[in-house]
Order: structure tokens, then C-alpha cells, then sequence
């Protein structure tokens, strides 16, 4: 199992007993990343993104896993 981030403890639960595969440092331009206007490497590369810790190719899961299509209407 890969975990991109720690999961939010139950109320009054415990964090996970492991620590994350990947660590990340970002600023609002996260947002072009999550929004798939720039890919991962284009994120780590022009600073968008910094990898603290673990493997930055799961930076492109964790990309895929947050994004929202712009064209999506979330009203009904």
C-alpha cells in the first residue's frame, strides 16, 4: 500500500503507526498540478513543488488522485 499523506485520525483516534512514502512542500500553485496544467516533473522542476522526503514520481498520483476536471459541473 502506498500512502501519499497520513489519513485523518478517527476523533480522538490515533495517527497511522507509518510514516507517508511521500513528503511534499507546495505553496497555491499546487493548484496547476492538481488542475493538470503542468505535470509533476514540471512542478518539481520549476519549484512549484518541493519532494521533502520519498519518491517524487508519486508526486503524479497524488496529482491524479486530487484532480478535478475544470469542465465538470459540481452544481445540479
Amino acid at each position: 500500500m502506498w500512502q501519499i499523506a497520513p489519513p485523518a485520525p478517527p476523533v480522538g483516534g490515533a495517527l497511522p503507526a507509518f510514516e507517508p512514502d511521500l513528503r511534499i512542500a507546495a505553496g497555491p500553485g499546487i493548484r496547476r498540478l492538481i488542475a493538470g496544467d503542468i505535470t509533476s516533473d514540471q512542478a518539481i522542476s520549476g519549484g512549484v513543488v518541493h519532494v521533502v522526503e520519498g519518491d517524487g514520481a508519486l508526486l503524479e498520483r497524488f496529482a491524479l488522485t486530487f484532480h478535478i476536471d475544470p469542465g465538470m459541473d459540481l452544481v445540479a
